[in-house]
C-alpha cells in the first residue's frame, strides 16, 4: 500500500509542526541545561503530563501546567542549592 497523497498545503503544514517540535526541544534544553526551571515549566501545556523516572520523588508522574511549574521550581532550587 502506498502512502497518501499529501496537498501542498498539508506538506507546508507538517514542516511547519516539525519545526516547532524542533524549537520547543531545543528550547526545553536550553532552559535545562541553564537550570533555568521557570522557564522549562512554561514550556508545557495545561494538559501535559511529565515523568521524569527517577527524578520524581515518589516516582508518580506530574499532570498539568501548574503541577509541573511547581514541580520544576522544586527541582530549580535543589540545582541551586548543591
Amino acid at each position: 500500500m502506498s502512502p497518501p497523497t499529501l496537498t501542498l498545503e498539508q506538506r507546508i503544514r507538517r514542516l511547519e509542526d516539525l519545526e516547532s517540535i524542533r524549537t520547543l526541544k531545543s528550547k526545553y534544553h536550553l532552559h535545562v541545561n541553564d537550570t533555568d526551571f521557570e522557564k522549562v515549566g512554561a514550556l508545557f501545556t495545561e494538559d501535559a503530563y511529565l515523568h521524569l523516572g527517577y527524578l520524581m520523588p515518589n516516582g508518580d508522574p506530574v499532570i498539568g501546567k501548574t503541577n509541573i511549574r511547581s514541580e520544576e521550581r522544586r527541582v530549580g532550587k535543589e540545582c541551586r542549592s548543591r
